[in-house]
């Protein structure tokens, strides 16, 4: 069973906070990316999720009318490859870079959705 890295209390793998000394057991962060309503006017945004502890990982979701069409989770290692991905080459314009990741959001989404 495991246990609280806090209290050393032990604790469900179900819970998210410890009952003993209300410590929480997986830290996330997250943060929304809206759509290029330019681009893409079907999506609402990107909701990207970074959980730490145990299993660090990373959660994707595409949102659309108010609900999560499609969700793929990066592990650690992944999800540093595609922060060296996203850092922009010496040298190119932003935008050329802007619109090449939409086309390739898109082309994730629908494969996602297939």
């Amino acid at each position: 069973m495991p246990v609280c890295d806090h209290c050393r209390g032990s604790v469900e793998s179900s819970f998210r906070f410890c009952p003993w000394c209300a410590s929480p057991l997986r830290l996330k962060i997250v943060e929304y990316f809206p759509a290029d309503q330019t681009i893409d006017t079907s999506t609402e945004g990107l909701r990207v999720s970074r959980y730490f502890g145990e299993h660090t990982h990373s959660r994707f979701s595409i949102w659309s009318a108010g609900r999560t069409e499609a969700v793929v989770s990066l592990d650690a290692e992944e999800t540093d490859r595609l922060g060296h991905f996203l850092v922009p080459p010496r040298g190119h314009p932003r935008h050329l870079l802007r619109a090449a990741l939409h086309r390739n959001v898109r082309v994730l989404r629908d494969t996602i959705m297939r």
